[in-house]
Parts: structure tokens; C-alpha cells; sequence
């Protein structure tokens, strides 16, 4: 799946994510450390478990455009 982070406390490391088809899912950064600074905005790529009710699977998504503007170098 994927969504968009739509909170994100820094004191308690919790979350809300709203999936591209509507529904919203919580998620803790203690679980997943590589997301720690999180921002509210971010894209992010995630899998839920059967029951639909947690996240096991979390990824932010790096956008082409950020990737491209990180790996140019200047003109010589």
C-alpha cells in the first residue's frame, strides 16, 4: 500500500497514515528507527496485516525528483 503521513508526534514517536484509499493506519518510529526524523507530508509505502488493523512494513518513499537533485553533481 501506499499513503501519506498525516501526523507525527516527536515526543511519542507515534504516527497516523492515510492510505491512498482513504483509510488511516497508526504507526510507532520505535519500530522502525530509519524513519526517525519523520516529517508530516512524506510519502510513504507500507504492508498492513490480515486483520487489517497494524502495520508491519514501513518505508518512506523517496520521490525521483529528490533522488535526482542528490545525486547530480554541478558542471565542471
Amino acid at each position: 500500500m501506499q499513503g501519506r503521513i498525516i501526523s507525527f508526534d516527536t515526543h511519542t514517536q507515534e504516527g497516523l497514515i492515510r492510505s491512498d484509499s482513504g483509510n488511516v493506519y497508526k504507526f510507532n518510529c520505535y519500530n522502525y528507527p530509519s524513519l526517525s526524523p519523520t516529517l508530516v507530508g512524506e510519502i510513504a509505502s507500507f504492508e498492513v496485516d490480515k486483520d487489517s488493523s497494524k502495520i508491519h512494513s514501513l518505508y518512506v518513499v523517496l520521490l525521483a525528483r529528490y533522488v535526482r537533485l542528490m545525486t547530480e553533481t554541478p558542471d565542471s
